[in-house]
């Protein structure tokens, strides 16, 4: 069984352009952008920058099925990629709750105050979108957990693969998390409006891998 390709781009230095393009961004950054607001900014731009490679990684699949007949059970790039959605994604959670473990802020993030002294879970849609954004955070570090040659041995390749489904929950939590936070924060038309197009080229691609695989077993099972 065949768990490793490399999408028709042997060698391909993945990590290395992915590191350059933080680094570049980051350099710039601190540039242009006081640093009073350096950290909010990285915050939002690493959010935003570990949605695309989320998104990134379940465009793959279907465009190597334009190549192959079956996609194997791993693509090393799509599982680099994968890799540096969980690491942005844990660099923009470390971001959002910097100093906010102090006199437990944190927990306002979720919770909020009742009459009684205590804590209640916050239903608006700051604490939902947070909530949201945890679960969201737990499913992205699993995945990152699985993105490796071990994982994929000790799973024996089809088990790794039904766990790595979980991106596509993943990409519907962080795609909800980001509307609510577009919401709320009141962000430009344009980032709105790019996070849309981004949701609608994933499902287009989603839909063109199921015709593509529904179409090939249905030939297979006509010749048989």
């Amino acid at each position: 069984m065949q768990i490793k390709h490399n999408f028709s781009l042997q060698n391909f230095p993945t990590h290395a352009v992915i590191i350059a393009i933080m680094t570049l961004f980051y350099l710039v950054s601190r540039a242009f952008v006081t640093p009073v607001k350096l950290d909010g900014f990285l915050m939002v731009v690493l959010g935003y920058f570990s949605l695309l490679l989320i998104c990134i990684t379940l465009l793959i699949g279907p465009l190597a099925l334009l190549h192959w007949k079956r996609n194997p059970i791993n693509i090393e790039v799509r599982r680099d990629i994968g890799i540096w959605a969980g690491i942005t994604g844990l660099l923009h959670v470390l971001l959002t709750f910097r100093g906010t473990f102090v006199n437990n802020y944190i927990l306002y993030f979720f919770l909020r105050p009742n009459c009684c002294g205590g804590y209640i879970p916050d239903l608006h849609l700051f604490g939902i979108s947070n909530d949201i954004g945890l679960l969201a955070t737990l499913l992205l570090l699993a995945l990152t957990a699985l993105s490796n040659t071990l994982s994929l041995r000790l799973l024996k390749g089809k088990w790794w693969k039904r766990l790595q489904r979980l991106t596509y929950p993943l990409v519907i939590l962080s795609l909800i998390h980001t509307f609510i936070y577009q919401y709320i924060n009141l962000r430009e038309s344009l980032l709105v409006i790019l996070t849309i197009l981004l949701l609608l080229l994933v499902l287009v691609s989603q839909s063109i891998g199921i015709v593509l695989t529904l179409s090939r077993k249905r030939r297979v099972s006509t010749n048989l």
